[in-house]
Order: structure tokens, then sequence, then C-alpha cells
């Protein structure tokens, strides 16, 4: 009973958050946000090939990447953006996403882990920033620069004549359909293989020579990894301490740990938030996108770092 009252939270908190990003986005929409930060978006525009709405996501996203993507699927839902566009900004915006889960998480990687941890920190923060090129790039590439100014003028001409709350509940309530429909099952059926254990089964699929060339300790640090960052850490600061495995090594068991369960990570959280966000399959397409980046960029490092310490 206890777990179903668990889940019945998690999924009331998840719903609470993409109400408050898709408020905070019609808040700004009404308050005309893109003509108040012309100074900034007007600019990012031309260099980006982003739209108004699509800059005034990539601003909004360092604060909360969720009220971005909410103002992005609003925005593709009333016709004021493509769904190209859509798919390439929510991609730009990776970079101020990583910034937001990083601005909690460094302050324990840094302390325990030092220059490990520092590391550990960059190759996250360099997979996001090459999906933000990289998308910005396909915008530059195959769409003329937008007209800024005629763009913010959009929004407040078709809205004149709905107040805040109308424009608020008639966007929350088509979002949260979504939610209802594709997250709620998604997120119970993952929430109780997950309390189960069978997420955790997945270290199984480890390859042989994998383990072969991790110690037992960097099997323990990726199976806690499984379980999130901060056990993984503490688990990789008393190996570093206690001299069980180099540097080199714990940044190694990081970096397999993490490509291991960023997938666990992307079902578990990410898939479900973007596929209620997001309409169609848009939200499997970015987070896949996303996802397969930041695998490679880890795999590069490892090959990198095996290829130094040789």
């Amino acid at each position: 009973m206890s777990d179903v009252i668990t889940l019945l939270i998690s999924l009331f908190k998840l719903a609470l958050m993409i109400s408050i990003g898709v408020f905070i986005g019609t808040i700004f929409e009404r308050i005309n946000l893109q003509n108040r930060l012309a100074f900034i978006l007007k600019p990012l525009s031309k260099f980006t090939g982003l739209s108004s709405l699509g800059c005034t996501a990539f601003v909004t996203a360092f604060a909360s990447p969720r009220a971005a993507n909410t103002i992005l699927a609003s925005s593709c839902d009333e016709g004021l953006i493509s769904k190209r566009e859509m798919i390439l900004s929510a991609l730009a915006n990776s970079t101020a996403a990583v910034f937001v889960h990083l601005r909690v998480s460094s302050f324990v990687l840094l302390p325990l882990l030092g220059k490990v941890g520092l590391a550990y920190i960059g190759v996250q923060i360099i997979g996001a920033f090459i999906t933000t090129i990289l998308a910005l790039l396909i915008l530059n590439k195959n769409s003329s620069v937008c007209d800024i100014n005629k763009d913010i003028k959009l929004t407040p001409t078709n809205k004149k004549h709905k107040t805040l709350w109308q424009v608020f509940f008639k966007r929350n309530k088509t979002i949260l359909l979504r939610v209802l429909i594709i997250t709620v099952p998604l997120y119970s059926i993952i929430y109780f293989l997950n309390i189960n254990g069978y997420l955790a089964l997945t270290t199984s699929i480890l390859p042989d020579n994998l383990k072969s060339i991790l110690r037992p300790e960097s099997m323990v640090i990726i199976g806690v990894h499984f379980s999130g960052i901060m056990p993984a850490v503490s688990a990789a600061s008393l190996a570093l301490r206690d001299g069980v495995l180099s540097q080199t090594q714990v940044f190694i068991t990081l970096l397999v740990g993490y490509i291991f369960t960023t997938p666990v990570r992307a079902i578990r959280h990410t898939l479900p938030s973007a596929l209620g966000i997001f309409p169609g399959k848009t939200g499997l397409y970015i987070v896949t996108i996303s996802q397969i980046i930041k695998i490679i960029v880890a795999i590069i490092a490892i090959l990198i770092t095996l290829k130094v310490a040789v």
C-alpha cells in the first residue's frame, strides 16, 4: 500500500511541476517577455537561427528546463513554431539542462573526488554542449534567420482576447491529457520494476571483456550507480581515499557507470516527462538523440583516457 501511495505522490509531483512549467510559459507570453528581453534575444536569434519563442525557451531553460519544454510544446501545438524547430530547440537546450542538473550534484562531486569529479562533470558538459551546437548548426543551415521583431508580435496579437487563466487552462489540459494517457502508465510500470529490483539486473549485461578490465571494486561502484550518482560518488571517494582504485580507474569506472545508467535514468525520469510534454513521438526522438550523444561522448572519453594512461 505504501508503494502505491509513494507512486501517487510521485505522479502528483510530476503533474504539478509540468503545470508550473506551463503557467510560467504562459506568464512569459502574456507579459511579452520576448520584447523585454529583445536586447538578448535579437543577437541570440541572429547567431543561433532560433525564432523568438525558441530563444525565450533557450533562456528559460537555464532556470527551468521543464518550463522551457512546455513553452516549445505549447508554441508547436498552436502553430507558432514547426515541429522541426521544436525538436531542434529542445535539443539546443541540452547545455542549460545539464547545468541545472549539475548545480546540486557538482557540490558533492568536487569536494569528494577533486580532479576526477571535475573531469566527470566536464564530460557531461561537453556531451550537452555538442548536442546544443549540432542542433543550432542544423537550424542555421536549413532555415533563414528569423525576424525576431515580427515573431514577437505574433503572440500578443493572437491571444489578446483571452485571459491568462483561459490560455493556461487550455494548454495545461492538452499537456496533462498526454501525461494521463502516456506518462502515468509508463511511469507506473517503471516504478514497480525499479522497486522490485528488475532495473538493477541490467548490470548483468556488462560484457565479459569489460568485467575483466575493471576491478571488483569498480563493479561495485557501477552497480551502486544504478541507484543514483550520489551513492556511486560516495563509494568511489572511499575507494580513492583508501588507495583501492587510482584516479584514472575511478574516472573510467564512473564513466562506465554513466554509460550503462544513462538509458535507465532516461526511462525512469526523462522519457515519461518528455512524452507527457511533447506531442506524438517527438518526446521519444528528443530523449533518444540526446542520450545517444551523451553515451558516444562518454565512450570517446574512456578511449582517450585509456590511450593516455597506457
